[in-house]
C-alpha cells in the first residue's frame, strides 16, 4: 500500500480540548484537512505552537532551518516545533491531504523536556489504514465531555497516539535495516558454495547477533539461513546434473562424498540425483525428437 484509502473517510475538520493548568490555558486540537489546490505554505515559519502533521495523500518537501529538503509523501510525519524555523511546500496538483495535532507552546515544551516528543523532526511512519481509525478515536475523545473523558485521559490518549506513530516509524526503520542485512547475507550464502560455512560466522561478518539474524532471516526469507544455503546449492546441483556425473557434482559442491549429496538431494527434491538425471534425459530426448 503506497497511499491511504480516503474514500468514505469522514473525519472532523477539528476536535479540540481546552483546559486550565496552574492558571494557564492549555489546548489540544486534532484536525483533518483536504487542501486541494490550495495547500498551506510555511516559508521560514517560526510557529508559537507544536504541530504534529501526518501526510495522508499528496507530496511536498520539509526543511528544518537551513537544512536539506526532505520529501513528504503519504505516511510521513513531520513536526512544527514552537519557535523553530522550518519550511514546508506542497504540490498543489497532488491533492495534499493531512491530519495534524496542535498543542500550545507551553505544553509542547513540557512534553519535550520529559522526552515525549521525537528528536527527529521528520519520520517515515508508513501507510497503515488503521492509523486513520485511531485518529478518529482520538478526535472522539477530544470532543467528549469531561465526565466521559477527563482532561488527564484526553492528554494521555493524545500522547499515546503520537507515541504509537513514533513506534511505527521505529519498527519501519528496524524492518528496513534487517531487510538490508538479509540481502547481504543472501549474497554471502550464494558465494563459494563448495565451501563449508558457519551461520554464526555469517552473522558475525554482518555485525549482528546470531539469534536475531536467524529470526529476522526466517521472517523475511521464509526459511532459515542454513536452509537457504542448502536450497541454493541444490538449485545449482540441478543445473550441474544435466551435464555432469553425480560424483562430480557432489565434489564440485563440496560434499564429503556422493552418498551424503544424494541423500540431501532426495530429502529436499523428493527424487535421487540419478532419477532426476533420467527424468531430464527423457524430457530432453522428447524435445529433440520434436
Amino acid at each position: 500500500m503506497t497511499e491511504f484509502d480516503l474514500s468514505g473517510i469522514k473525519l472532523d475538520p477539528a476536535a479540540s480540548r481546552g483546559y486550565g493548568v496552574g492558571g494557564r490555558w492549555r489546548t489540544i486540537t486534532a484536525m483533518f484537512k483536504r487542501h486541494g489546490r490550495h495547500p498551506d505554505l510555511f516559508e521560514n515559519a517560526k510557529p508559537g505552537f507544536l504541530g504534529v502533521n501526518f501526510c495522508l495523500r499528496g507530496r511536498g518537501t520539509y526543511r528544518e532551518g537551513k537544512g536539506p529538503e526532505q520529501k513528504i509523501t503519504p505516511g510521513t510525519l513531520f513536526h512544527r516545533l514552537p519557535n523553530a524555523v522550518h519550511s514546508t511546500r506542497f504540490d498543489p496538483d497532488s491533492d495534499y491531504t493531512e491530519f495534524f495535532i496542535v498543542m500550545d507552546a507551553a505544553t509542547a515544551i513540557h512534553f519535550s523536556t520529559l522526552g515525549l516528543l521525537s528528536e527527529q523532526t521528520l519520520l517515515d511512519v508508513g501507510v497503515q489504514q488503521s492509523i486513520i481509525e485511531e485518529f478518529s478515536d482520538l478526535q472522539k475523545a477530544l470532543r467528549a465531555t469531561t465526565s466521559e473523558v477527563p482532561h488527564a485521559l484526553a492528554v494521555t490518549k493524545t500522547l499515546s497516539f503520537i507515541q504509537n506513530l513514533y513506534e511505527r516509524a521505529r519498527q519501519k526503520r528496524l524492518q528496513s535495516y534487517w531487510e538490508r542485512i538479509v540481502s547481504d547475507a543472501c549474497s554471502i550464502l550464494e558465494t563459494n558454495i563448495e565451501d563449508r560455512i558457519s551461520m554464526e560466522d555469517v552473522a558475525s561478518r554482518l555485525n549482528v547477533s546470531y539469534t536475531s539474524f536467524r529470526k529476522h532471516f526466517r521472517r523475511i526469507a521464509g526459511m532459515s539461513p542454513g536452509d537457504y544455503r542448502v536450497k541454493f546449492r541444490l538449485d545449482r546441483a540441478r543445473d550441474m546434473l544435466l551435464h555432469s556425473a553425480v560424483k562430480q557434482v557432489a565434489a564440485n559442491l563440496g560434499y564429503c562424498d556422493p552418498f551424503t549429496f544424494s541423500a540431501q538431494f532426495k530429502t529436499v527434491t523428493g527424487v535421487s540425483p540419478r532419477d532426476f538425471q533420467r527424468s531430464q534425459a527423457g524430457v530432453l530426448s522428447h524435445g529433440a525428437k520434436r
